[in-house]
């Protein structure tokens, strides 16, 4: 006789096979996830701000020229 009889799984083997690749892409997505929230965000939000400053620093320096042009016309 079979001393160790193979365990019967109610819906076989495909069932089976399914569960562990629905587990997979489960678990691909939480990877992915955590990759948005935790990588790739902050590094766009730390390129947005770069680009902010350097636009508000331009926009800063270009104000400054033209007081100073008008300070000179108006003397």
């Amino acid at each position: 006789m079979n001393k160790n009889p193979q365990t019967v799984q109610p819906g076989g083997q495909l069932r089976s096979n399914f569960n562990k690749i629905l587990a997979v892409v489960g678990l691909g997505w939480f990877a992915s996830m955590v990759v948005v929230r935790y990588v790739i965000k902050p590094w766009r939000v730390n390129a947005r701000m770069k680009e902010n400053e350097d636009l508000m620093n331009s926009l800063y320096d270009s104000q400054m020229k033209e007081k100073n042009t008008d300070e000179n016309y108006e003397i």
